[in-house]
């Protein structure tokens, strides 16, 4: 799978998995949202990512603040709007879900 040019959003990005995850996207060249809890280390994380990443503060469960950082997401051109799938959970707004495509 090409991962340079690619957009993604990372759930859990602040930390763990999801930084780690977010840190082999950049690396290859994708542009990266890192979507966790406010009050979270996610702006830390973002700037440790450089330009290509952003932080989008919210809770999964929470719709509504998932949607607001999405939209912020998307000024960032890091999610495009084809993906979205109108207000809904999270995992409706995500149209493609391929979690095997990296290989440590």
């Amino acid at each position: 799978m090409r991962i340079e040019g690619m957009s993604a959003l990372v759930t859990g990005g602040a930390s763990g998995l999801g930084l780690g995850t977010a840190r082999h996207l950049v690396e290859r060249g994708a542009r990266v949202v890192l979507l966790d809890l406010p009050g979270s280390e996610g702006e830390k994380a973002a700037a440790s990512l450089g330009s290509s990443a952003r932080f989008a503060p919210a809770d999964i469960t929470d719709t509504e603040a998932v949607d607001a950082a999405l939209e912020a997401a998307s000024a960032h051109g890091a999610v495009a709007s084809s993906g979205r799938l109108g207000p809904s959970p999270l995992w409706r707004h995500i149209s493609t879900v391929t979690p095997t495509f990296l290989s440590w």
